[in-house]
């Protein structure tokens, strides 16, 4: 039984007996599931849903941060594991634009070139294919959970935790606060400016965030804030692998 709305406290067991996907909303798990039924495997499903994710629940992940895989291969009869952590450019100091995360740091973001990486070693299907459900998403809506708003509010710690970070910058409040508030529980929050970024990546596949016309947005915004990265930081950024990438396996895509 698929659940359609997120809510809170135990879940269902559930098994299947050519897969099983988990995720924390309902939306998200239904890509991963719908992908392994168009013949995807795991790690294909894995990468549709990490693209989806931020569209469904941007309290909880982002298209510019961390991915940590780890994963079996029955090919080889071995697991390997992947980091895409976020890293901080070689020779400048720590930098934090805004003061409402003093003790944090910008960073390069992991998971454009993590994804990529899981992609390309084991997926079977093209990062256009994966990536569509996150743009359905972004241009026609999702409806805003009380779990939502709560976290994108700043739950307990109250608007200056969470919801106040976000929205320093004009982008934020654009992107989290349309119409100069948040999008009340029940409906539906509708992102076009990251659906046509979305589109382009479909289009252009990771090296967007990487190489493309948003990398080096990233590079001239972070630049105008004091941050002095260069194209070369984050086109460089390569995920970590053990055992190293060379020992691996890569499906025919």
């Amino acid at each position: 039984m698929m659940i359609m709305e997120p809510r809170q406290g135990p879940k269902e067991v559930v098994s299947g007996r050519n897969g099983a996907v988990s995720s924390s909303h309902p939306a998200v798990s239904k890509i991963m599931l719908d992908v392994l039924k168009k013949g995807g495997n795991a790690v294909d499903a894995a990468v549709a849903g990490s693209l989806a994710g931020p569209v469904y629940e941007p309290h909880m992940t982002t298209h510019s941060g961390t991915v940590s895989f780890l994963y079996w291969d029955t090919d080889s009869g071995r697991p390997y594991f992947m980091d895409a952590s976020p890293t901080l450019p070689e020779g400048l100091a720590p930098f934090c634009p805004h003061p409402f995360a003093p003790s944090t740091a910008a960073a390069i973001p992991g998971s454009p070139a993590g994804l990529k990486a899981m992609l390309e070693r084991f997926g079977s299907m093209k990062w256009s294919e994966l990536i569509e459900p996150a743009i359905i998403a972004a241009r026609d809506g999702h409806t805003v959970t009380s779990w939502e708003y709560a976290l994108l509010y700043g739950g307990a710690g109250g608007m200056s935790s969470t919801l106040a970070g976000r929205t320093y910058f004009p982008s934020g409040r654009r992107h989290y606060t349309p119409g100069g508030f948040q999008v009340p529980v029940g409906q539906l929050w509708k992102r076009p400016d990251l659906a046509k970024t979305l589109e382009q990546s479909a289009m252009e596949g990771p090296e967007y965030f990487t190489e493309g016309e948003w990398a080096k947005r990233l590079v001239a915004e972070a630049n105008s804030l004091g941050w002095m990265i260069t194209l070369d930081d984050v086109a460089g950024y390569e995920a970590i692998w053990v055992p190293p990438s060379g020992s691996g396996t890569r499906k025919t895509r």
